[in-house]
Parts: C-alpha cells; sequence; structure tokens
C-alpha cells in the first residue's frame, strides 16, 4: 500500500467569527422532475486523428435559497450542450493536437446576484434565475514531446457568455441612461457577461524530467497562465477583476524509482495581486471589497517526498 510523506511550507493565519441566531427558522420546500442524456457520433479518418460530435442535454434541480432570513425558490436548471471537435496524433505522436467548438443553451440559469434591498438595506448575495444563458466558444490544446522525459503544452480558450433576460438590482450608482429603472430599482441584465468568465485564456508549460548518472533524476517544472479580465457582480464596473498572469515553477532530485524527491517550488513568481472576490461593503455607500486569496502572493517552499 502506497504512502506518501510530505514536508512543505507552513501557514499561520488568524480571524474572527460572529456567529449569529435566527430569530425564527426558515421551512420552505421545492420539488420538480427532469432528465438528462448524452449522445455522440466519432469517426477515425486515420488512425491518429478522430474528429467527433456530442450532444448533452443536462439538468440541475430546484433549490432554496435562504439570504438575511428570507427564503427564495429557485427553478430547476436545464441546458442543451453542443460540442464538435478533432483529436490528432502527428509526427510519430510526439505531438497531440486537440481542438473543440461548444455551445450551450441554458434556461433557468441559477447564478448568485447581489440584492441590496435585503439584510437591512445593506445588501448581501442570494441565487435567482436568468432566464437564459448563451455560452460558446474554441478550445485548442497541444502536446509536444521532442526528446524522451521532455514535454511542452500549451493551449488557449476563447469563450462569450452572455445572458438573456434577467432583472436585477442595479449596482451603486448605476444611473437610469445606464438602464436602471424603476421599480426596484433594477435592470435588465440581457446582453451582459457570465459572472466570473474571462472571453480569453491561454496557458503554457514545461516538464523536464532526465537522469543523472544510475541512481538519480533532475526534474523541473514551469508554467504560465492567463486570463483577461471578468466581473464579480453583473455588470458592475466597480467588480471588474483585470486579466492576470500567474507564473509557478519547481526544481527537485530523486531517485529513479521516485521513492525519495525534494524539491524547491515558487508559486505566483512575480507576485502578482489578485481579487477572489470584489463586492458591495456594507460600511458605507459606494464603497466595495476585495478579498484576496492566499495564492495572490509569492510563496516560495520546499518539499520532501517518500514513498514507500
Amino acid at each position: 500500500m502506497p504512502g506518501v510523506c510530505n514536508l512543505v511550507t507552513f501557514l499561520l493565519s488568524g480571524g474572527q467569527r460572529c456567529v449569529g441566531t435566527l430569530a425564527a427558522p426558515l421551512v420552505a420546500d421545492r420539488n420538480a422532475d427532469g432528465f438528462s442524456a448524452r449522445a455522440g457520433i466519432e469517426y477515425a479518418i486515420a488512425p491518429t486523428a478522430n474528429l467527433y460530435a456530442t450532444y448533452t442535454r443536462g439538468y440541475k434541480g430546484p433549490a432554496v435559497s435562504s439570504a438575511a432570513g428570507v427564503a427564495f425558490g429557485v427553478d430547476p436548471e436545464k441546458v442543451d450542450a453542443y460540442e464538435i471537435g478533432a483529436k490528432l496524433d502527428l509526427a510519430d505522436r510526439r505531438v497531440s493536437l486537440n481542438v473543440a467548438g461548444f455551445i450551450n443553451d441554458f434556461r433557468d440559469f441559477q447564478a448568485q446576484v447581489f440584492d441590496p434591498t435585503l439584510n437591512g438595506g445593506l445588501g448581501t448575495f442570494r441565487t435567482g434565475n436568468a432566464s437564459t444563458l448563451k455560452t460558446r466558444g474554441v478550445e485548442a490544446e497541444a502536446v509536444v514531446r521532442p526528446f524522451a522525459g521532455v514535454s511542452l503544452s500549451g493551449g488557449v480558450t476563447y469563450l462569450d457568455t452572455r445572458y438573456g433576460n434577467y432583472n436585477v438590482s442595479c449596482y451603486t450608482g448605476q444611473t437610469a441612461a445606464q438602464g436602471c429603472t424603476l421599480p426596484g430599482p433594477s435592470f435588465n441584465a440581457a446582453g451582459s457577461p457570465l459572472i466570473g468568465a474571462s472571453k480569453w485564456t491561454t496557458s503554457l508549460a514545461a516538464n523536464v524530467d532526465q537522469p543523472i548518472g544510475n541512481d538519480l533524476k533532475v526534474f523541473v517544472n514551469a508554467d504560465w497562465r492567463y486570463r483577461s479580465r471578468f466581473y464579480y457582480a453583473i455588470n458592475d464596473p466597480n467588480t471588474i477583476q483585470a486579466g492576470y498572469s500567474l507564473v509557478n515553477a519547481t526544481i527537485g532530485i530523486g531517485d529513479i524509482g521516485d521513492h525519495a524527491r525534494f524539491s524547491v517550488f515558487v508559486r505566483n513568481l512575480f507576485d502578482k495581486r489578485y481579487a477572489a472576490a470584489i463586492f458591495p461593503g456594507n460600511f458605507s455607500a459606494g464603497q466595495y471589497v476585495q478579498t484576496l486569496p492566499d495564492a495572490a502572493f509569492r510563496r516560495i517552499g520546499g518539499a520532501f517526498e517518500w514513498r514507500f
């Protein structure tokens, strides 16, 4: 039975928690019937080249969203997903290429929205339904293996996302000219991009695993990832996360049988700051809060791994 012993860097964090009790219990229920299915076809144009097409019907059941002591019913979500693509192995399988195009049509898409009318006017997040959402895009990835123990890989994805009719609360400072209307106030988010969805994501990686002598080997891994800007709240320009890149690297040495390995690593080499969430604050009008994840800071450490 294999085992792993890891020695890594330690992280010390602090904080506080405030615990409250609802004045009265929330009681609600939702039920619905649904189905999911998948069909596909694949055609081999050569021993190392395949074309394929798939259709998937997806279903996510209903829910009850509880926010600030109020229960909201959430309708079931349904999606029709279409994908076509090709998978190729070239140059005696030293090069692999995968390309795919896809379209996803959602109905009653379950989405998070910020509702400023809740929590005594301070606002909070809750789950609601967008009548429709369409996502479409193209993704491609390649792997090149020029020598034994060396691989280079890369990928790129273009993603276009658009809500259909979806009435949500106006963001802080939004004017009538920007679509904020009464009653509510609310605005129709039709045409707005999906929260958290970047139009472009790309990645590059290199991996080297080479012997040195008869008993040892050295390994090196490096990767770069980029994503373009995206929203943390529907169409709210104050919640835009700008595009950013992250670089990670590892170098180490181990025995040929992979029983013991020692490595040093750096995560977020260039110490790039980015937010895990951006949302309106509860302290004053027009204030926004950003939360930063641990990965938004450079981390350097070492690891020892022993397998038995």
